[in-house]
């Protein structure tokens, strides 16, 4: 399992799996970046299973390298996964054409980084 801070990502042998933070008090997904539930405060938190699918907010593009692993131009999406959590991960288009916001995307794995894909289904 590769830990992205915020969630965690790894493979069950049928695809990439997608935990995320929950506050076991009152239930509500961890917004990203927080330490703390908004509304139970220092509760106690738990890893909870997710489906590695959601849909795409938000994007940029970036046309400069920053890493010799990403040459340029990659995208950078913002996500919002199913069981609520939003989250910031790479954004692959293999011949889709251009990002949509509201289109429905999947998690995997690719070289230890979870990226996101259109979803074939949705």
């Amino acid at each position: 399992m590769e830990n992205f801070d915020h969630v965690v990502a790894g493979t069950d042998g049928a695809g990439c799996t997608v935990r995320h933070l929950r506050c076991e008090a009152c239930g509500d997904p961890l917004p990203y970046g927080a330490r703390l539930c908004p509304r139970c405060g220092p509760a106690r938190l738990a890893w909870a299973p997710g489906s590695g699918k959601g849909v795409l907010r938000s994007y940029v593009i970036y046309h400069r390298s920053y890493d010799p692993d990403m040459p340029a131009p990659y995208a950078v999406s913002i996500v919002e996964l199913d069981e609520g959590p939003r989250l910031l991960a790479r954004l692959e288009m293999p011949d889709r054409g251009s990002p949509a916001p509201g289109m429905r995307v999947t998690a995997e794995l690719k070289n230890g980084c979870l990226v996101f894909r259109p979803d074939d289904k949705g």
